[in-house]
């Protein structure tokens, strides 16, 4: 009713409160014990942050394009898409043209999907999570670019965005564990930013397939090459999962499994709980003269800033006893 009497424009000035009302309580709300721990010390470090995690940059840029590719791909033109096929744009769905309520289930649809895997995603794993959305998308394109009943299209279309949203549901806590604890306010944001510009000739590359394939071909074969090229970069790539935001960048080459400290025995799959098995990895980076660290509040033992590397070799002898860890450095 408002943009009918006053406008599209008039739009703008109606959201204008609420996001004058996030600045306030972004102001008032108290930074994190991450963040004060963390933070970079100047631009210069924030710079050499983001150089020395130049791989895991790329790798998640390259990440949130093709994602951004799957959601705008299968949302933008599929109102479209659904008026051109004949005798669906005259039908009603729930009192509404099948225009409007189509787009409507399959919203619900996504909300429940982001909220269910989101959960999933806590006890099976990040990267599974994702990849079952990802499969849950593939098998739902048959009925969901060349359904030809109003029964087909809701059921395809609802199944398609359960599994896309569903993905992206694990997606923000996903990139913030794989951030740099030092850039984790810059890194996430920044990628997706720049996802958003590399993946902004999806819609086109779509309509100019539909020139030559049609609109449900057009629809498949997108849809089909993003899901199949995200599956292969969610396989070959890193999980922090449960990981602890108050540890240093030096944490983050074990849950990536990076080659900097292998053979030292500690793995994920040992049965120690994440907190106690953290506390175990920084006490041998820090026997090793490589990491100071602050004394964490959900940690079992008794490490201080800064820690002697003879101490902390004395310490991670007595905590990997008191836990029952076999120690296969002799540190």
């Amino acid at each position: 009713p408002i943009t009918t009497h006053l406008g599209w424009r008039a739009a703008f000035f109606v959201g204008s409160p609420v996001a004058v009302l996030i600045a306030i309580f972004a102001w008032l709300a108290p930074e994190s014990r991450a963040w004060h721990t963390q933070r970079a010390a100047s631009l210069a470090a924030i710079f050499r942050s983001l150089w020395s995690h130049g791989r895991l940059f790329l790798y998640l840029l390259a990440f949130m394009a093709v994602m951004l590719c799957l959601s705008h791909g299968t949302q933008d033109l599929y109102p479209d898409f659904l008026k051109s096929l004949p005798g669906i744009a005259s039908q009603k769905l729930l009192g509404m043209d099948l225009l409007y309520g189509i787009p409507v289930l399959y919203n619900i649809a996504a909300i429940i999907g982001s909220l269910a895997f989101g959960y999933f995603s806590e006890r099976a794993g990040r990267r599974i999570s994702i990849a079952i959305g990802l499969v849950l998308s593939l098998i739902s394109i048959p009925a969901w670019a060349f359904g030809t009943t109003m029964l087909v299209l809701v059921a395809g279309s609802c199944v398609m965005q359960a599994g896309v949203q569903g993905a992206w549901g694990v997606i923000p806590a996903h990139i913030n564990e794989l951030s740099p604890p030092s850039v984790r306010g810059l890194f996430p944001g920044f990628i997706y930013q720049l996802g958003f510009i590399i993946a902004s000739p999806a819609t086109i590359i779509e309509l100019r397939l539909k020139s030559a394939l049609g609109y449900s071909w057009a629809l498949t074969v997108f849809e089909a090459g993003v899901i199949i090229v995200l599956l292969v970069l969610i396989g070959y790539g890193p999980e922090a999962r449960g990981r602890d935001f108050s540890t240093p960048d030096a944490g983050i080459a074990w849950q990536q499994h990076l080659p900097a400290h292998e053979g030292d025995g500690l793995r994920e799959g040992d049965g120690l709980q994440p907190v106690r098995l953290q506390t175990v990895k920084n006490a041998a980076l820090a026997a090793e003269g490589q990491l100071s660290f602050t004394r964490n509040p959900q940690s079992t033992d008794a490490l201080n800033l800064p820690l002697r590397a003879s101490e902390a070799r004395r310490k991670h002898r007595a905590l990997a006893r008191r836990i029952g860890f076999p120690n296969k450095r002799g540190l």
